[in-house]
């Protein structure tokens, strides 16, 4: 790479998830990072594991898994699809749309705190370098999957 090292760019990414992991274990109800992100997904609207599979970077074991852990803590509805008896479809409940809201205004404070308050172009250009480094993360981690 040339003009950063790895260390610039992996070290930093370590230490953003670090925070967001820390950041997510403190709240109550207590979160993952996968777990937050399974709940916004399912806040979109009423969804199956198998669609989230379909979007995402990570084993349908785990997702099954965390889905699991989200319906046993009352954090989530899961319900038979009435058209297809083979599937289930996941909602919140009213206390993980409740923890889905105390996250997102927690991740939303690290956020500003992590970058401070960028005026429009600034936000518009962390955007577009997020989304060209997403574009590149997603297809190595779908290439290392071994169970995808």
């Amino acid at each position: 790479m040339t003009g950063i090292d790895s260390e610039e760019l992996l070290g930093v990414a370590a230490l953003v998830s670090r925070l967001e992991r820390e950041t997510l274990a403190a709240l109550e109800p207590p979160l993952t990072s996968r777990q937050y992100r399974l709940l916004r997904v399912i806040d979109q609207g009423q969804v199956t594991a198998t669609t989230i599979y379909e979007q995402a970077t990570i084993s349908l074991a785990a997702i099954s898994q965390s889905i699991d852990l989200l319906v046993q803590r009352g954090l989530l509805h899961r319900t038979r699809d009435p058209e297809d008896g083979r599937r289930f479809i996941l909602s919140l409940t009213d206390t993980g749309r409740a923890a889905l809201t105390k996250a997102d205004a927690q991740m939303t404070e690290l956020a500003v705190r992590l970058i401070g308050e960028p005026d429009e172009q600034q936000i518009t250009e962390l955007r577009q370098a997020l989304r060209a480094l997403r574009e590149r993360v997603v297809p190595l981690l779908r290439s290392a999957e071994p169970s995808r």
